[in-house]
């Protein structure tokens, strides 16, 4: 269940990325369930925010950059089967 969350939000991502990287360049990407739900400046605000917001939930942050650095963030709550 979480990789196919996570998957949806790489995708939806992806598809965005063209648009993020004229709008959003150097900033951090929110996404849950597809759609982006925050623009942060640096990675643990947005962490932050998102735990405030929704809970420890599946979660997608990116910086928006030409290439793509990978962080996988796991809560306590997560089902890996």
């Amino acid at each position: 269940m979480y990789d196919n969350i996570m998957i949806r939000n790489l995708e939806a991502y992806n598809r965005m990325k063209h648009d993020l990287l004229k709008k959003y360049r150097n900033k951090v990407v929110a996404i849950k369930d597809g759609e982006v739900v925050g623009i942060y400046d640096d990675e643990m605000n947005a962490f932050e925010d998102m735990v405030r917001r929704y809970g420890l939930v599946p979660m997608f942050l990116r910086r928006v950059r030409e290439t793509d650095e990978r962080y996988y963030i796991y809560g306590p709550n997560t089902s890996f089967s």
